[in-house]
C-alpha cells in the first residue's frame, strides 16, 4: 500500500483514540481539533507541490476557524503543531527571489489569530502586565534591525515579518483574547488534545518503528528513521523529539488536572498517563527529560507542597545550576557519555563564555566563521548551538536575551504573586481550586520550557511554544489580579472588570467551531534562507 495512505490512516487512527478519551463535554471542540489534523496530514501527505498544498491549508484553516475570532484562538493552539516545521513554501513575487517563507506554523498564526489580533488593536489595553509585551515588541525589532550587520535590505524585512508573525502576534492575540477562566479553561484543553493527538503519533510510531511525519518537508528529518536509543527509535511525532518530551510530560499534569476536576474517568487518565510517558521515553531525549521532571515536580510542589517547601525547591534548583556550571568549567569527566551530547554542550558553553566576554551587549553576526569555534563543527559540517540561551546571546548579545529572559522573568514574577495571594489547597473554594490548579500547571510547563531551551537551539515548534506559554499564563495572571483587584475595592471600578464581567456571554461552554469538513541561529537565522 502507498506509504502516504497508510500515515494519514495511522493519523487518522490517533484522532480516534483522542476522540475515545478526552471528555465527553469537549466531544464538538474534540471534532473539530482532530479534524483539522486529519485534514492537514492528508494536504500535506498527498499534495507534493507546496503551492497547492498550501491554498488547501489556507483554506482548510478558514473553514475550521471562521465561526469567531475567540474560537479561531483556541483551535490555533490546538492545531499549531498539526504539521513539521519543515513544511515550507517560498511566496514567489516580481522583481524578487520571493516576497516571504511561509511554513505551517506562521500560515496558521495569520488565518486563525489575525482577526483576534487585529480587535486586540483596536480594544483598549490591559492594564496589567504590559512590560511583557513591550519587551517582546523590543525584542522582535532590535533582532530584526541587528540582521542589518549580514543580511540585505529585503531579507532584513523578511526577517522582521517573520519574528513579529512568531513573536508578538500570537502573544498578543492569545493573550488579550483570554480574559475569563471559561477561556483559560477551554485553552488548556486545546492544550491537552494537541499533547494526546502528540502522545498518541509517538506510541504509533514506536509500535511500527517509523516516524512517518519525518517524510513531510526538509529533508534533514532524514536521521528519524534511524535515530536509535535505548532500543527504541527517537520518536518525534511533528516536533522534535526533545520538545515531545516536553510537551508529552505537560500532557501527563493536564491528565492528572482533568482527573483531579472529574471531567475525565480514572482508566482513561490513565491511559492517557501512559501514552504520554512511553512516548516521553521514546523520545531519547535527556534534555526533554530533564525538562519533564522539572515540569512534572514543579506542578507537584507548587500546588501541593508548603511555602517552605517552594523556597526549598528555589535553593535546590539554583545549587543544581552552579554545580553544573562548576562541571562544565573543571572539565569533569562526570559529563562524558556514549554520545558525546553532553560533553559537546559543556565545550559549547566554555567557547561561547570567552566570545561573549568579546561582545557583551550586542554579539556578533559571524559566529560561524570565527576560529575559536571551527572544533565545534560536527560530521554534518554545521556547528550546533544547542543551548538557545548561548544562541541568542552569541548573536544578539545580553540585550537580545535580556529582552526575551526578561519578559519571561516578568511573567513568572507576575504568576508567582498572584499564586501567593491564593489561598493554600486545602482551603479553596471549587473555583479558586481550579485557577489554582490552572495557574499552577503553566507556571510548572513555564519552568519546565525553560529548562528545555537550555538543551536545544531554537528550531521548528521550540520557540513558538515559548511565546504561547506566555501569553495564556499573562492571561491567567491578569484574570486573577483583576479578581483580585474588585474584591478588595467594591466600591470603585477597577480596570476591565466590566469588560471580564460580560466576557461569558460570549464564550459559550464549548469554542464555537465549525465541524470538520474533511542549527540556525535565532532572529534572521531562524528562518530558512533562499
Amino acid at each position: 500500500m502507498n506509504p502516504n495512505i497508510v500515515a494519514i490512516a495511522l493519523t487518522v487512527f490517533a484522532a480516534f483514540l483522542v476522540l475515545v478519551l478526552m471528555p465527553k463535554e469537549d466531544k464538538p471542540f474534540t471534532v473539530a481539533v482532530c479534524g483539522a489534523w486529519v485534514v492537514a496530514a492528508a494536504i500535506a501527505f498527498l499534495l507534493s507541490e507546496a503551492s497547492v498544498a498550501f491554498i488547501a491549508l489556507f483554506i482548510m484553516l478558514a473553514v475550521f476557524g471562521s465561526v469567531s475570532p475567540r474560537g479561531a484562538v483556541y483551535l490555533y493552539i490546538a492545531v499549531m503543531a498539526a504539521l513539521p516545521a519543515g513544511l515550507v513554501y517560498d511566496v514567489p513575487m516580481i522583481g524578487l527571489n520571493y516576497l516571504v517563507s511561509l511554513d505551517y506554523q506562521k500560515l496558521a498564526a495569520l488565518v486563525l489569530l489575525g482577526p483576534a489580533f487585529v480587535k486586540a488593536l483596536f480594544s483598549r489595553a490591559p492594564p496589567h502586565f504590559r512590560g511583557v509585551e513591550n519587551l517582546l515588541l523590543f525584542f522582535v525589532l532590535f533582532t530584526g534591525v541587528m540582521s542589518f550587520r549580514d543580511l540585505p535590505f529585503t531579507s532584513v524585512l523578511r526577517t522582521i515579518f517573520d519574528l513579529f508573525v512568531l513573536v508578538y502576534l500570537p502573544y498578543i492575540a492569545i493573550s488579550r483574547t483570554l480574559v475569563t477562566q471559561k477561556d483559560i479553561d477551554w485553552a488548556l484543553r486545546a492544550l491537552f488534545a494537541s499533547f494526546l493527538l502528540l502522545a498518541m503519533i509517538g506510541v504509533i510510531s514506536t509500535l511500527r518503528h517509523w516516524n512517518y511525519y519525518a517524510s513531510i518537508g526538509d529533508s534533514s528529518f532524514g536521521k528519524a528513521y534511524f535515530d536509535v536509543r535505548n532500543g527504541l527509535l527517537r520518536v518525534g511525532a511533528t516536533v522534535i523529539p526533545s520538545l515531545l518530551a516536553a510537551l508529552t510530560a505537560a500532557g501527563i499534569v493536564l491528565a492528572f488536572m482533568l482527573k483531579a476536576r472529574k471531567q475525565i474517568s480514572p482508566l482513561f487518565a490513565y491511559i492517557c498517563i501512559g501514552a504520554s510517558g512511553l512516548t516521553c521515553f521514546a523520545t531519547g531525549a535527556r534534555g526533554g527529560w530533564l525538562a519533564a521532571i522539572a515540569c512534572i515536580g514543579a506542578y507537584f510542589i507548587f500546588y501541593y507542597g508548603s511555602a517552605a517547601l517552594r523556597r526549598l525547591a528555589y535553593v535546590a534548583a539554583i545549587i543544581c545550576v552552579i554545580v553544573g556550571f562548576n562541571l562544565i568549567f573543571s572539565d569533569s569527566d562526570v559529563l562524558n557519555d556514549e554520545y558525546g551530547t553532553m560533553n559537546y554542550r559543556a565545550e559549547l558553553i566554555r567557547t561561547s563564555v570567552a566570545q561573549i566576554q568579546e561582545r557583551p551587549l550586542f554579539g556578533s553576526s559571524d559566529i560561524f566563521n570565527l576560529p575559536r569555534f571551527q572544533h565545534l563543527r560536527q560530521g554534518e559540517g554545521i556547528i550546533d548551538l544547542v543551548n538557545a540561551y548561548i544562541q541568542i546571546v552569541l548573536f544578539y548579545g545580553m540585550v537580545g536575551l535580556g529582552a526575551l529572559v526578561g519578559a519571561h522573568a516578568l511573567g513568572a514574577a507576575a504568576a508567582l504573586k498572584e499564586l501567593k495571594e491564593l489561598p493554600g489547597h486545602r482551603e479553596l473554594t471549587p473555583a479558586q481550586d481550579e485557577q489554582r490548579r490552572s495557574l499552577v500547571f503553566l507556571i510548572a510547563f513555564q519552568g519546565g520550557y525553560l529548562v528545555l531551551i537550555g538543551t536545544i537551539s531554537l528550531v521548528g515548534q521550540v520557540p513558538h511554544y515559548g511565546y504561547l506559554i506566555l501569553a495564556v499564563l499573562i492571561a491567567q495572571a491578569r484574570i486573577l489580579k483583576t479578581q483580585r483587584l474588585a474584591a478588595s475595592q467594591p466600591d470603585e471600578v477597577v480596570d476591565q472588570t466590566d469588560d471580564i464581567a460580560s466576557a461569558p456571554s460570549q464564550t459559550a461552554d464549548s469554542p464555537p467551531m465549525p465541524a470538520p469538513s474533511g542549527p540556525v541561529p535565532y532572529g534572521a537565522r531562524f528562518v530558512r534562507r533562499r
